[in-house]
Parts: structure tokens; sequence; C-alpha cells
């Protein structure tokens, strides 16, 4: 994967890892805004039934119209009754997450080679240092890696760039 010693390219398959999670956390809000959008286009479909079952009872009850149904119409009342298959139409489609394959017994430059495929595929660069890459913008002003003039650049080192 790189020169820079083994730490840095586990640091960077972390880093991958993070991005995945952020992925999947992103996608997972995506799919929550579908379920919601479903969820309230289906209350409003029940209020509508419901709406339309009530006319259907005053249509009836306003015209004096009564059923009588023998015990053997009551069956076929039921079997008619029974719910049709019918083909669901989604108007949001999700595309699959990018994931590594992670296979029990592989080596770890094989699963380095996948990062860097990974990367590749997603345009991250891990030729920045991977550990800066990991911390949070908090955690690299704590360690005093945020520098704000030329002068704490040359005092801080490779963390400022």
């Amino acid at each position: 994967m790189s020169g820079k010693g083994i730490f840095n390219d586990q640091a960077n398959a972390l880093f991958i890892q993070k991005h995945q999670l952020e992925s999947a956390e992103c996608h997972l809000g995506r799919l929550d805004d579908a379920i919601n959008g479903m969820l309230e286009e289906q209350s409003s479909n029940q209020q509508k039934l419901d709406s339309m079952l009530a006319n259907a009872e005053a249509l009836i009850h306003n015209n004096h119209v009564f059923f009588e149904v023998g015990e053997e119409d009551a069956i076929l009342v039921e079997t008619c009754l029974l719910a049709q298959s019918c083909e669901v139409v989604t108007t949001t489609s999700f595309k699959l997450l990018d994931h590594i394959d992670h296979i029990d017994g592989t080596k770890l430059h094989d699963y380095l080679d996948q990062v860097a495929t990974y990367a590749e595929r997603h345009q991250i660069d891990l030729a920045q240092d991977p550990f800066r890459n990991l911390m949070t913008a908090s955690q690299r002003i704590a360690l005093g890696m945020v520098c704000t003039t030329t002068a704490d650049a040359a005092a801080c080192g490779c963390y400022c760039r």
C-alpha cells in the first residue's frame, strides 16, 4: 500500500472504515426519510379510504339499500374479499453500499490492497497523514496540531497543512 510503515497502512484502513461508516449512516438517513414518506402516504391513503367507506355507507343508508345474505352467500362473500396480490411501485431507488469484502484468512497485504482500491473508487486521498484524518478538529486542537500562522506551521511540523 505505502512505504510509510505498517502503522500508517493500518491507520489508512481505519480511515477507510470511518468513510464506510459515514456512508452507511447517510444511507440509513435516506432510508429513514423514504420510510417516513411512505408512512405519510399510507396515512393519507387510509384517511381517503375511511372517507370513501363513510360515503358509501351513507349512500347505502340514504337510498334504503338492504343486503340479505344467507349462510351460503356469506362464504362466497368471504372468498371474494380475499386480498389480491398487487405490485408495489416505489418511487425511490437506493444503490447498494460499496464495501470491502472480508474473508477469514485474508492476509493483511491483500486487505490493504482492497482498502487502496476502495479509496481510488471514492477519490479518497491516502497520501495525507492518516492519523490526522482519523482525528476530529477538537482532537487536533487539543494536541496542538492546528496552526494559525506561518510561524506556527514551522513549529508544529507535519500536522499543519
